[in-house]
């Protein structure tokens, strides 16, 4: 299965970090990761709505938050064949 990834980056990151996480949980993004001021969050691609995406914090943030986001495409890859294909007995 295919996975949609955005990137988010967050000025200030705290505690804006954690309102971006929740909301996007609550529209169906099933993981996330805190990288420096970025925040990467995961969701299926049969599951991205863009229409909730749109309504989020994201496209409304408030005035005291400089916040940009990058979409992008996951495709579907067995992690662990090629775990197993690099692995030496």
């Amino acid at each position: 299965m295919n996975y949609i990834c955005l990137t988010i980056d967050l000025n200030p990151f705290h505690p804006w970090n954690e309102i971006v996480i929740a909301q996007l949980a609550e529209i169906g993004f099933e993981s996330f990761e805190e990288k420096g001021s970025e925040v990467l969050a995961y969701i299926q691609e049969k599951e991205f709505n863009e229409v909730l995406l749109q309504n989020s914090i994201l496209c409304n943030p408030p005035a005291d938050v400089t916040l940009g986001y990058s979409k992008r495409k996951i495709a579907s890859e067995n992690w662990n064949a090629n775990w197993e294909a690099d692995y030496q007995p």
